[in-house]
């Protein structure tokens, strides 16, 4: 059986449109789509041992991350996640994990997705893809 998944995305503005390779088919690829609450969509795709990250939001910058990077991403993420969802129970112990999220020595290079202001959806979403991605990912690496 012949499956095709095809994406059709937003451009941004008449002069940056999303990447190539979030466009076409994608059936021999992981992908995954997220759209935000204002209706932006977002896009990431593993390729062997990188990962692609390109949003509306974001005028379509491409975001390419490493193993090392999606590992301390995916630590930077997990707190501030955690600390929302701690917030409503333990508002104190909540602000202590933010505060340990920002103040790590997370930096541009390490954690390029700390540059961008993520809503709680968008944290949820990347941070799921993040999971998924990063054991294909070590995979490719070993082979």
């Amino acid at each position: 059986m012949d499956r095709e998944m095809t994406i059709r995305l937003p451009v941004a503005n008449r002069t940056k449109n999303p990447p190539a390779w979030a466009i076409g088919d994608q059936t021999d690829h992981q992908v995954w789509y997220y759209v935000n609450e204002h209706g932006e969509p977002w896009v990431a795709r593993c390729e062997g041992d990188k990962l692609l990250i390109s949003g509306l939001d974001v005028s379509w910058e491409e975001l390419e991350l490493s193993v090392e990077q999606v590992r301390a991403e995916r630590e930077r993420l997990g707190l501030l996640v955690a600390a929302s969802q701690l917030a409503a129970v333990h508002p104190k112990l909540a602000q202590i994990m933010a505060e340990s999220a920002s103040t790590r020595s997370f930096s541009p290079h390490t954690c390029p997705l700390g540059m961008i202001v993520l809503d709680p959806g968008e944290q949820l979403w990347v941070l799921s893809v993040l999971n998924a991605a990063l054991p294909c990912m070590e995979l490719a690496r070993e082979l």
